[in-house]
């Protein structure tokens, strides 16, 4: 039996491919994965509350943007963002924020991202900035501790609040 994991190869001889430890990631970093998981806490009601619609519909948690309206052609080909439960869009970042990123030290620049709201009866809100949209592009500088979405408007989000103190997310500042 021979295991090829950390250990053997080129990483018997080194500690590199095998040392991936939080402390090691540089503090601007750590700050942005730590709020990245902060809104993933709050979101937790709104993602089982999805769930359970996908349980109880049958439509899946994530869609592609065009199963919000078959109909409309504008809804193809978005391959940059998806639907998120009955009531969001989220369009994560992919790309670079620099012409010359290249790892931590460039990686915290700004980027100019697009996100396409469909067309709907109310409109789209903007979770970040509160802006209006239904069916048109929207396009805004975001930072590395942004995720663009869009949220349907008059929707109930249910949302955890962070509280001090009763979250291992919060102590761990």
């Amino acid at each position: 039996f021979h295991d090829k994991g950390a250990g053997t190869g080129s990483c018997a001889s080194t500690s590199a491919c095998a040392r991936v430890v939080p402390w090691d990631i540089p503090n601007d970093f750590f700050v942005a994965i730590r709020a990245a998981a902060q809104q993933r806490e709050a979101l937790l009601p709104y993602s089982y509350t999805a769930a359970w619609n996908t349980a109880s519909t049958g439509l899946a948690l994530v869609r592609p943007m065009y199963y919000e309206n078959p109909a409309d052609d504008a809804l193809y080909n978005l391959e940059q963002q998806y639907l998120f439960g009955p009531d969001m869009v989220v369009s994560p970042i992919t790309s670079p924020s620099g012409s010359e990123a290249k790892g931590f030290e460039h990686a915290l620049g700004a980027v100019e991202w697009s996100i396409f709201a469909p067309k709907s009866a109310h409109g789209w809100v903007d979770r970040l900035n509160g802006d209006f949209f239904n069916g048109n592009r929207a396009t805004s500088v975001y930072g590395i501790g942004d995720v663009p979405s869009l949220v349907r408007q008059g929707a109930v989000i249910p949302m955890r609040p962070r509280v001090r103190g009763q979250s291992s997310l919060a102590r761990a500042q």
